[in-house]
């Protein structure tokens, strides 16, 4: 979602102009200083809905824990012509993830070349929940920018109106959804035996010798949080079996 907004601190003129954005480039690589030293979003807030939501009356919640995130907000100081195609002001954007997606997606082999890229379905809203979830994050962002301390900031909506009715806001959802960071399970840990999944618990690809996946992929659940400490983890883990065990 993007606003129109009374500032020129966002990196859009960059994104626009390539003269300017080896400019900045060049000053970052020459002295380490200038607008390139801010990450794509520094700052997020993280959203868990509490456990009387009407959300969650009739389904499992699918969040690891009581104080576990459904969603994210995060807020990168530019546009993205994906989300605000032709935007000549500046336009910052709030990001809305659902960090505990109830859906799951498919990897489906393509070819019988082993080199081929396979066939992947995020499958992004396939489970009815995620639709809500999304919903309820994108709301809170709209009640974010609405907040007194926005009024001399925000000039107006550019991606969604903010007195859209709940159909629209999904219709948006849908047109506009992407992976974003948390990308994982393509080669999905299960348990030793099963006769699904690619790896066993010790990260050792089933049905063969003396081969590892140790990256997010392994992973069978997405964490609601960012991935790379949690790969941080099984990845010091794997470390050690392997300095244990080697390619047994």
């Amino acid at each position: 979602m993007s606003w129109l907004v009374n500032s020129t601190d966002s990196l859009d003129d960059a994104n626009r102009n390539a003269t300017l954005a080896a400019e900045e480039l060049a000053q970052w690589n020459a002295t380490w200083t200038g607008p390139l030293v801010d990450t794509v979003s520094n700052q997020l807030r993280w959203l868990c809905l509490p456990d009387d939501s009407r959300i969650l009356q009739d389904v499992p919640n699918p969040s690891a824990g009581p104080s576990s995130a459904h969603s994210e907000l995060l807020f990168p100081v530019g546009y993205s012509e994906r989300f605000v195609r032709g935007s000549t002001g500046h336009s910052p954007i709030i990001a809305v993830g659902v960090v505990s997606p109830s859906a799951r997606g498919l990897v489906i082999l393509n070819s019988t070349d082993p080199f081929s890229p396979p066939m992947i379905d995020p499958n992004l809203f396939g489970a009815a929940l995620d639709v809500p979830v999304m919903r309820s994050g994108i709301c809170t962002a709209q009640n974010f920018v609405q907040e007194p301390a926005c009024s001399d900031y925000i000039i107006a909506p550019i991606s969604l109106n903010d007195t859209a009715s709940d159909a629209e806001v999904d219709a948006y959802n849908q047109a506009m959804a992407a992976s974003l960071f948390h990308t994982i399970g393509t080669a999905a840990m299960s348990a030793a035996g099963a006769d699904y999944g690619v790896v066993n618990p010790n990260l050792k690809v089933k049905r063969l010798n003396g081969l590892r996946v140790v990256d997010a992929p392994v992973l069978p659940f997405i964490p609601a949080a960012h991935t790379q400490t949690a790969v941080y983890i099984f990845a010091e883990r794997t470390a050690d079996l392997i300095k244990e065990f080697g390619l047994r």
